[in-house]
């Protein structure tokens, strides 16, 4: 197994990760009155955590495209431009992680913010 395979299942897993915290917050808003940010910040962080090992991953496949074009006599454009396409799909698939996470923390945010000022007003005795 290659490196880059274990960054792959690294970050996949830190992908899997935000999203089963996103699920857990999610229920434990739905069916508890105690709304907090517990763990909601465990959310962008896999994601963070996730586009980082993605990035190394990008810098392996890189370093490994200069070290086989050093390595040949005459370097070949195909080899060349397989190795460039394997970094930029790390990069990519990195950041689709990232965006997918941030979006759900939004979401998520915004929630448990709904759900505090529509507690605070219930308790206020404000009808909306």
């Amino acid at each position: 197994m290659m490196i880059n395979d274990i960054a792959n299942i690294l970050s996949n897993s830190c992908g899997l990760a935000g999203i089963f915290i996103c699920i857990y917050k999610l229920i434990k808003i739905f069916e508890s009155k105690d709304i907090s940010d517990d763990w909601l910040n465990g959310i962008w962080l896999s994601g963070l955590i996730a586009f980082l090992i993605r990035l190394a991953g990008q810098m392996l496949n890189i370093a490994d495209m200069f070290r086989a074009v050093s390595d040949a006599n005459r370097p070949d454009i195909n080899s060349v431009a397989v190795s460039l396409n394997k970094a930029t799909l790390n990069i990519l698939n990195g950041l689709i992680i990232l965006i997918i996470l941030l979006i759900l923390w939004g979401l998520l945010k915004g929630l448990i913010t709904y759900k505090r000022q529509t507690r605070s007003r219930t308790q206020a005795g404000i009808n909306t």
